[in-house]
């Protein structure tokens, strides 16, 4: 059986923590670092990530390469087409993929994330209005506060595999190849490490 390609009509799971069946032209999104593949299914104005073991084809050759190319907005497209099969991809190691906790949900990840923001709100950072969960191919889902002190506004972001990553709001490249600098990254997962650590690095100091 050939592989998918860009241009075949597909169905295919969303590549997110509650995936959902979707139907559409298949695109791999060569990114301009040359060094990732972002796998899309396309319909129209509808757009998603999808899992690369989920594709499955109705009709090959459905849509022109091409054309999807251009349906994804400026910021998302990559290079003009380089590879177009999906099992190309997987062999060069182009298509990362993260397998999710099934154990781990939404409400659990935001509860961990209460916790670290006890001490940031002990020294005087705000947390802001804003939440946000992050889904991204390839990628340990994600949840996030705003804090704010100072003038400072610092997105701080919990994955699922615990590791604890500061960025900057307000500086950040929407360019998923080139993104901002992250303030801080803590890696270890134990709650008394991640709080000496973010203390080393001075985000726990009481401002004047």
């Amino acid at each position: 059986m050939a592989s998918p390609k860009s241009g075949d009509w597909v169905q295919a799971l969303t590549d997110e923590r509650e995936p959902v069946q979707v139907e559409g032209a298949l695109y791999l999104d060569n990114r301009p670092s040359g060094q990732r593949v972002l796998l899309w299914v396309i319909d129209g104005p509808r757009q998603w990530f999808v899992r690369p073991d989920s594709v499955r084809v109705l009709r090959p050759a459905a849509v022109p390469a091409e054309e999807l190319r251009r349906a994804l907005p400026p910021v998302s497209r990559g290079r003009s087409l380089q590879t177009t099969s999906l099992a190309e991809a997987m062999v060069q190691g182009l298509i990362d993929v993260h397998v999710r906790r099934p154990d781990l949900s939404w409400a659990d990840m935001f509860a961990e994330l209460d916790e670290i923001a006890k001490p940031l709100l002990e020294v005087g950072w705000r947390q802001l209005d804003d939440t946000h969960t992050s889904v991204e191919p390839g990628h340990a889902d994600a949840v996030a506060y705003d804090f704010e002190r100072g003038g400072q506004v610092v997105e701080v972001e919990l994955d699922e595999d615990g590791v604890l990553v500061g960025w900057p709001v307000g500086a950040e490249d929407d360019d998923l190849d080139d993104p901002a600098d992250p303030l801080f990254i803590v890696r270890e997962g134990d709650p008394n490490t991640r709080l000496a650590a973010l203390r080393a690095q001075g985000w726990l100091t009481r401002e004047e």
